[in-house]
Parts: C-alpha cells; sequence; structure tokens
C-alpha cells in the first residue's frame, strides 16, 4: 500500500520537476502534499482509535508506518528541493 502511494508520489514529483507548464508543476506539487498530508492523517486517526479499543499491537504498528511513510515524505521533499538546487546551479553556471 505504502508502495502504491509512494509510486504516486513520484510520478507527481516527476510532473512537477520536469514539466514545461508552470500551472501543472504548481498543481502536481499541490496533489502531491496533500496526498502525503491526508494518508499520514488518515494512519494517525485510525492508530489513535486502535490504541483506544485497547489493540495495543495494531495501532502501535499503525504509528510505525506513519514513521515510515514520513521517512519517505522527507526522502521526496529532499529530492525536490535538490534538483531545484541542481536546476538553479545549471541557470548560473
Amino acid at each position: 500500500m505504502e508502495a502504491v502511494f509512494e509510486l504516486v508520489l513520484d510520478s507527481l514529483f516527476q510532473t512537477a520537476t520536469r514539466s514545461k507548464n508552470r500551472p501543472l508543476r504548481l498543481f502536481a506539487s499541490i496533489v502531491s502534499g496533500l496526498i502525503s498530508i491526508g494518508f499520514v492523517s488518515f494512519i494517525f486517526i485510525l492508530s489513535m482509535y486502535m490504541l483506544s479499543q485497547g489493540n495495543m499491537f495494531a495501532g502501535s504498528l499503525l504509528m510505525f508506518l506513519i514513521l515510515l511513510f514520513g521517512m519517505g515524505s522527507l526522502i521526496h521533499i529532499y529530492r525536490y528541493l535538490n534538483y531545484r538546487e541542481i536546476k538553479r546551479s545549471e541557470v548560473y553556471n
């Protein structure tokens, strides 16, 4: 499931960084951010529900999933910023 979201985010990342159409790049950036925030929020709410029901294992497992997805999102953001820095240095050189 996380792999599907990473694939979607990666394709949106490719669109956001390589498209010549500026509104499309902005739209892809916004959508990828909303998908990331929405998925993490959904998993967080689900884990809080599991923990409130007394299911410690499922709640802890979902919290771990949030950490993994958060790491993937941070890597995604780092790649985007690094790509922009490379493009900026190519323009100046």
